[in-house]
């Protein structure tokens, strides 16, 4: 669609009277399987915003104490999915077949999303097959989350990556990242694998 409004008179410019937008017809909505170690804060979060996208179709699964089958079992079906997150998932739900299939998922072109915590991007994903497919190294350690309040450091101007992007405006961008309210907290790592694009960072947390 090209969206245009007339000229007027007291304008310097009309190059920015006119913008053109484009609009995606999906065939169906988009099946999403969300996956998580336990019911927490961040689950309920992410649970509110998807299921509010009327262009997705959500499954949500949590690890419970009377085992995690159900789980290992959705996840060894990823690929009627369009995208699977994994939301403080421990490394031992995933092993064997789960992790074999996801890898497989992502190496197909499947999406994947992985949310760490005190659970998950630590050791057991360090060793795992679905690690080759993840973005950055995991260290081996049982536990690599840090707490502490810090600024999300993000690509300042033209050079932001496009998914970061909030609007056409660069400096409307970099004020809304700047009011944006601290993290509370990280997971350390080994840094990204080659290849890989490095979104935002830590400001003082090195490799």
């Amino acid at each position: 669609y090209r969206v245009a409004i007339a000229p007027q008179g007291v304008e310097q410019s009309v190059e920015n009277n006119a913008v053109v937008v484009s609009s995606k017809i999906l065939e169906s909505r988009v099946r999403v399987l969300m996956v998580a170690g336990s019911p927490d804060a961040d689950l309920a979060y992410l649970r509110r915003i998807l299921e509010a996208d009327s262009n997705l179709d959500l499954e949500v699964a949590v690890v419970n104490r009377s085992g995690d089958g159900t789980v290992r079992t959705l996840l060894g079906r990823p690929e009627e999915r369009k995208l699977v997150i994994l939301v403080d998932l421990p490394q031992a739900v995933l092993a064997g077949q789960p992790e074999q299939h996801l890898t497989r998922f992502v190496e197909g072109g499947g999406s994947l999303l992985v949310i760490g915590g005190e659970q998950a991007l630590n050791r057991g994903y360090a060793f795992s097959p679905l690690s080759r497919v993840l973005p950055l190294l995991c260290l081996q350690a049982p536990n690599t989350l840090h707490t502490g309040a810090f600024p999300l450091q993000v690509m300042a101007g033209p050079a932001r990556h496009p998914i970061m992007r909030l609007t056409n405006d660069p400096f409307a961008d970099q004020a809304a990242w700047e009011v944006l309210p601290p993290l509370l907290a990280y997971q350390i790592n080994g840094g990204s694998r080659p290849g890989a694009t490095v979104l935002a960072w830590h400001p003082t947390e090195r490799v």
